[in-house]
């Protein structure tokens, strides 16, 4: 029976073949179309191979690999696939190793692209062992980088590194020269090697190493773009530099180089490059806590991978996006993207993003004080980085779970768990983390009560957040956006000095918070854009704008409940973030317009003793992560300056309720809103009364404290500003 069926088999395959050849094939190229269009390749191809051995020469296996190619930049893939097995088939028949090992190479990049990264693995090493065959070891360069850069996107770290330095160490023997010239040039495999390196050593926290090794690979394929088309190369190494920077706190450089890569990938039109790139610009945005422009980024690359099936990549693009909700407090949008995240990252077996959801999800669990959940799914992912060797989720987890432990009061889990974040942090030069590990470590001493060594920790973090300071990209308001909510380390070093009977110290500290957040926005002088734009940036600039105008226009015209408004507004918000998008590509590629003059120092004891106190009290107020302060500067009743600080018994939760139900009633002229506002000036004011007697009061806010008009709950007092 089973013979029978064989016999079948072969009778149907030829009768495929006859009716394929039903045209006229007297050429090769003509049995090149008649073998492309075979839909089952193996038994009717050679069924054709036989039937024609004349026409089986070099030039029949260039004819059908270049369909092949064709097939797949004609969105045909999946056929592309099937031509290049007719063309091993052909190679085979031809016994020609060097064809072979160039066939299965071209199927392993096919593969590459169609994300079947096993298949590519598969085709990769047989191509290897054909070039070896043939002789051809300069090709091997080329090959061993590429098998390199696939073992890294499937977090195979050591077999990428081993192929990567294989690949290099072949382009650097002497031995090569005397080899025949590969299909591509030595310097394209020893560049994409050396990517590659440069992604483990980012992978392993060592950012300097990674920048050294991507700006020589930078430099070979300027070169080789020179003489070639390697754009698409080019935008890889610029998107890479830009996921450098961010991790060293160098966030001009990262814009300026995504810039460089968006430009390029557009330019190739290569969907998955564009993504990328989009990918990690939302990711500098979401860094820098420019939410909306974060997510609009996002949003924009998750549709491109989606288009290209590339479920990998799009599982980095949702947990992005539940970062972005989380940050927000959006807890159970944050919650639905990152268990999205979670199952897509496990079908496409992309282990660093399910280590990253499972910890996006802890630290959700932990707002909702779900703390033993929190903490299983945070050390199931710690255990898994740990396995990965990821020392940058590794630092991130014992964070998270320091943060988690705090919340809980178990102060002593939550020491050893921060302490070791900083060590990680500080090892795989991560600032941006030390900083925060440093920060929660602080606040856990002083949970405990021990004082100096909190206060100690605390300055460290504050000077490592400074050094970070002038390397923030873009306008103004980004850099506003970065500082805003990490001033707890300022905050909790003035919980400590008030309670050690230092207000002046205390108040310095408060106000040098503050001028973290608000002088370099109200004080530094600004510079006009437009002046130092290039003449094709302000045909943007103007085309943008038109933009904005036109759907403005359009907005007015609408009729009520027209059904459109809502598309509208939505292409407006979409309008105004690419400009703002522009906005700060303009001011990282001209830093001239980021120059400082006039900057205003912050408040020191020098200054402070300077300040009038002839008629005046000044009211300045600090509310932290636990506490409200009033720090009054008046003069005592022996006519000398002092400062007295104030605990307004307050969680800083309670008073905001109360600041946004005053501000509530007093717009809508609720007739209760006089109570309220005596409530809130006995609370504010009146524990300082003793001090302020007719003095005018200078009140300088905090927080939501700057959204709460002071003159409308003290109306006994008509010399009050602030």
């Amino acid at each position: 029976m089973k013979i029978c069926l064989g016999v079948f088999a072969i009778f149907i395959s030829l009768l495929a073949a006859d009716t394929t050849c039903a045209q006229i094939i007297s050429t090769g190229p003509d049995l090149a179309r008649a073998l492309c269009q075979i839909q089952e390749p193996q038994q009717s191809a050679e069924a054709l191979l036989t039937k024609y051995p004349r026409l089986v020469d070099r030039s029949l296996w260039e004819d059908v690999t270049r369909h092949a190619a064709a097939a797949y930049y004609q969105e045909s893939p999946d056929q592309s696939v099937k031509i290049y097995e007719v063309a091993i088939q052909v190679a085979t028949k031809l016994a020609r190793p060097e064809l072979l090992a160039r066939t299965y190479y071209d199927l392993a990049r096919t593969f590459s692209g169609l994300n079947r990264p096993e298949n590519a693995i598969q085709s990769y090493t047989t191509s290897v062992l054909y070039f070896e065959q043939a002789g051809l070891r300069r090709d091997l360069i080329y090959v061993l980088a590429d098998l390199g850069v696939i073992y890294f996107t499937r977090e195979d770290y050591k077999n990428a590194k081993e192929f990567s330095e294989r690949s290099i160490a072949i382009a650097d023997s002497p031995d090569s020269s005397s080899s025949p010239a590969a299909t591509y040039p030595d310097d394209f495999g020893r560049a994409r090697a050396l990517q590659t390196l440069a992604e483990i050593d980012l992978h392993n926290g060592d950012h300097i190493e990674a920048v050294q090794k991507l700006n020589r690979a930078l430099n070979l394929f300027r070169t080789l773009n020179n003489q070639g088309d390697y754009a698409y190369y080019l935008a890889g190494v610029y998107s890479a530099l830009g996921k450098v920077y961010p991790e060293m706190g160098d966030y001009k450089q990262a814009l300026l180089h995504l810039n460089r890569a968006l430009a390029m990938a557009l330019a190739t039109r290569n969907q998955n490059m564009i993504a990328s790139v989009l990918n990690s610009i939302g990711y500098l945005y979401l860094e820098q806590e420019d939410y909306e422009q974060a997510k609009e980024q996002f949003d924009r690359s998750l549709k491109l991978y989606e288009i290209v099936k590339n479920q990998g990549e799009a599982s980095r693009v949702l947990l992005n996006l539940g970062v972005v909700e989380q940050r927000q407090a959006h807890l159970e949008e944050a919650l639905v993207q990152f268990k999205l995240a979670l199952t897509t990252a496990k079908a496409s077996k992309n282990v660093d993003v399910q280590i990253a959801a499972g910890e996006g999800i802890g630290v959700v669990l932990t707002s909702q004080r779900k703390f033993t959940d929190a903490l299983t799914i945070m050390n199931e992912s710690l255990d898994a980085a740990k396995r990965n060797e990821s020392k940058t989720r590794e630092a991130e987890l014992e964070w998270r779970s320091a943060q988690t432990l705090y919340d809980m009061e178990n102060f002593g889990e939550a020491i050893r768990h921060a302490e070791s974040a900083v060590t990680l942090a500080r090892s795989a030069r991560l600032p941006k983390l030390e900083h925060l590990a440093t920060t929660t470590l602080g606040e856990t001493y002083l949970a405990q009560g021990k004082l100096d060594i909190a206060k100690e920790t605390l300055i460290k973090a504050i000077q490592l957040l400074e050094s970070l300071r002038g390397q923030v990209a873009g306008r103004e308001t980004a850099l506003q956006l970065y500082f805003e909510n990490k001033l707890a380390s300022y905050h909790a070093v003035v919980d400590i000095l008030t309670q050690q009977g230092k207000p002046i110290d205390a108040l310095l500290f408060a106000e040098r918070a503050k001028a973290r957040v608000l002088l370099d926005v109200v004080s530094d002088t600004k510079n006009d854009l437009s002046k130092s734009l290039t003449p094709r940036e302000i045909d943007e600039q103007i085309r943008l704008n038109r933009k904005i105008a036109d759907i403005n226009d359009r907005l007015k015209r609408q009729q009520p409940n027209s059904g459109t408004e809502g598309i509208l507004q939505s292409q407006l918000d979409t309008a105004r973030l690419e400009y703002q998008a522009f906005q700060d590509s303009a001011y990282v590629a001209h830093s001239e317009m980021r120059l400082r003059s006039g900057r205003s120092a912050t408040l020191d004891s020098e200054r402070l003793n300077d300040l009038n106190l002839s008629n005046t009290a000044y009211l300045e107020y600090a509310v932290t992560k636990r506490k409200v302060w009033l720090f009054v500067f008046a003069k005592d009743s022996n006519g000398l300056s002092k400062v007295t600080s104030y605990d307004l018994g307050i969680e800083p939760n309670q008073l905001k309720n109360k600041v946004n139900l005053f501000h509530d009633r007093l717009a809508n002229r609720h007739p209760d809103y006089a109570d309220l506002a005596h409530e809130l000036n006995s609370l504010l004011v009146l524990p300082a009364q003793k001090q302020l007697r007719n003095a005018t009061l200078c009140i300088v806010p905090d927080s939501f404290l700057w959204n709460l008009p002071f003159s409308g709950v003290d109306d006994e007092r008509p010399a009050l500003s602030y």
